[in-house]
């Protein structure tokens, strides 16, 4: 049985943790505590916080790699299908291996994320029949899935869409052998969404502090869309940038 340094309690638990609990391997566990009577209790860890002393950094690591967890199952959730779930799981409260509470008191918001994996640690890179395992395995490798992952992870608002939309522009010219038309094209786009995507996101006359702009003064663009509209737009290009570079 792996034995942990350090775990997590999490703010709430739903059906995609227990299938987890049981399929996710190696860089991410989930560890289950099940009690006579009682409901079974979900807890994280990582063999990559072990070698870690220092609380803060523990928090910034376990951060991260719970954004990756967030991230490579939220290229499967859909916004518009009603059954669909985003990925959201948040750190509650962090135990060492003796179960004791150990957690300071932080405003886990304001913990910057660090460095998710600890480069002394390797793992036999076996391909598995789980792509979400496969694909954090080659995020190591591969800064663009990584970031992508991390991004993807943290937050599905109008801001952190726009960020995910840069890095998707910038990586595509840097990485894929493709232009950046071909990636709108082969996510099933045209490049009226992408018009409408920024047009919305950028107008505080539409968003309101929401938007990535104050007040400019900008009219209100004829072509908007929705929330869901964007994540759809967003999350459609990652998964055919993703499709790309991994030459599927």
């Amino acid at each position: 049985m792996y034995r942990y340094k350090y775990k997590f309690s999490l703010s709430h638990v739903d059906n995609m943790i227990i299938e987890n609990a049981n399929h996710f391997q190696g860089d991410i566990l989930f560890l289950q505590d099940d009690y006579d009577g009682l409901p079974t209790d979900y807890y994280f860890t990582s063999p990559h916080l072990n070698s870690l002393d220092d609380y803060m950094e523990v928090w910034r690591r376990a951060l991260a790699l719970l954004a990756l967890y967030n991230g490579v199952n939220n290229l499967l959730y859909y916004p518009s299908k009603e059954n669909s779930i985003k990925s959201n799981l948040r750190l509650a409260r962090l135990y060492d291996n003796s179960s004791s509470t150990i957690t300071p008191i932080y405003d886990i918001d304001e913990i910057v994320q660090g460095v998710p994996f600890d480069e002394n640690l390797t793992f036999d890179a076996v391909k598995t029949a789980n792509f979400k395992v496969d694909l954090i395995q080659k995020s190591k490798e591969q800064i663009d899935l990584k970031n992508i992952l991390l991004q993807l992870g943290s937050d599905l608002g109008w801001i952190n869409l726009y960020c995910i939309f840069d890095t998707l522009k910038y990586y595509s010219k840097r990485y894929l052998d493709e232009s950046w038309t071909n990636v709108i094209k082969k996510a099933g786009l045209e490049q009226s969404d992408e018009k409408a995507f920024t047009g919305t996101v950028n107008n505080f006359g539409v968003l309101g502090i929401r938007s990535r702009h104050g007040d400019k003064g900008y009219q209100i663009p004829q072509q908007i869309v929705s929330l869901v509209e964007a994540q759809n737009i967003i999350l459609k290009l990652t998964r055919a940038y993703i499709r790309i570079r991994l030459g599927d």
